[in-house]
């Protein structure tokens, strides 16, 4: 297999971002059954995209094999005034099956870390379902710890 490149996503990458992103939202309905998983392709999800792939407080990285695009991540700065530290959210990260486990993630990862720390972030934010068995031990490898508990209930 070729190497792993990274670089920004531009607004010519719409179509392999929403593609992508789709592959996140079905990697995640066992997890949460009442995702949408075509969600990307609506209005509301294409003008997600289109805001990280244009904004200055919002970025999108492909990763590519030969051109190809098999992954994606999208972060943004957090605007959290009560804080005492500026942090970035890393909002979206995902691999394609066949690509995974060959350095893409670790990538996208580094050049969002290298972005959020010129835009002045001290610390990244991820939000993972506590149910998905595979994205924890990533996280957790590239130094991220649980700082709070998200809990939910049926009203």
């Amino acid at each position: 297999m070729s190497e792993v490149t990274v670089r920004q996503a531009t607004v010519d990458d719409l179509p392999a971002v929403q593609k992508l992103a789709t592959g996140l939202m079905v990697s995640h309905l066992p997890y949460d059954p009442l995702l949408e998983k075509d969600w990307y392709y609506h209005a509301a999800g294409k003008k997600y995209v289109l805001t990280s792939l244009k904004g200055r407080n919002h970025v999108c990285f492909l990763a590519e094999i030969d051109g190809q695009a098999v992954g994606y991540l999208r972060g943004s700065l957090c605007n959290e005034t009560w804080l005492r530290v500026k942090r970035s959210e890393l909002d979206n990260l995902f691999i394609a099956d066949a690509y995974r486990r060959h350095g893409a993630g670790n990538k996208l990862l580094a050049a969002f870390r290298d972005w959020s720390q010129q835009k002045g972030a001290k610390k990244i934010k991820v939000v993972v379902s506590a149910l998905n068995k595979e994205a924890l031990p990533f996280y957790e490898m590239n130094g991220f710890k649980t700082r709070q508990l998200e809990m939910e209930a049926e009203i």
